[in-house]
């Protein structure tokens, strides 16, 4: 019995000793978002990002239409001239901000579906990055001037799936 103590202790302090592991980077909620929203409404979504990296770092937020390629990989182009894009009904309340590390901003997301549209029973999608910004200048001891862009950049699917395929009427 008193083997079984020694082992515990043993093991609770050997965990307790592990060092903590931080993740630098910027972390993103939710990655996907989805509307089913008819002609002529409107719906809106919130995205999350913090920003867990050491300094302040510069956001950037964008659209982007993608496409599988034919190993299912995503091919990205300029959003709107895809047919499948919902780019053009979507709109980012913030497109640029910045984060002292730890801090967490709030982005919304509007999807408005136009009232004519001949596309309403399609399925639309689009790609929203979020991108860091910031450069930092390093000058060596010869004089050289060197410019680093550490950049992550995260991607939120949005998909626009009409009312009909998602009740299956």
């Amino acid at each position: 019995k008193l083997f079984f103590i020694a082992i515990t202790i043993f093991l609770a302090t050997a965990a307790k000793s592990q060092p903590k592991t931080t993740q630098n980077g910027v972390e993103v909620r939710p990655a996907t978002i989805e509307f089913s929203v008819t002609p002529g409404d409107t719906a809106s979504r919130k995205i999350y990002v913090t920003n867990t990296l050491t300094e302040k770092t510069q956001f950037t937020v964008y659209l982007n239409d993608w496409r599988r390629d034919t190993v299912g990989g995503h091919v990205f182009s300029e959003p709107g001239p895809d047919q499948r894009s919902c780019a053009k009904w979507v709109t980012i309340d913030n497109t640029f901000f910045e984060l002292e590390p730890g801090q967490r901003q709030e982005i919304n997301i509007t999807l408005q579906h136009p009232i004519d549209s001949m596309e309403a029973p399609q399925m639309k999608w689009c790609m929203l990055f979020i991108e860091t910004t910031k450069e930092k200048k390093v000058e060596s001891t010869t004089g050289f001037k060197t410019t680093i862009a550490n950049r992550y950049r995260v991607g939120v699917h949005l998909y626009q799936t009409p009312l009909d395929i998602v009740t299956g009427k």
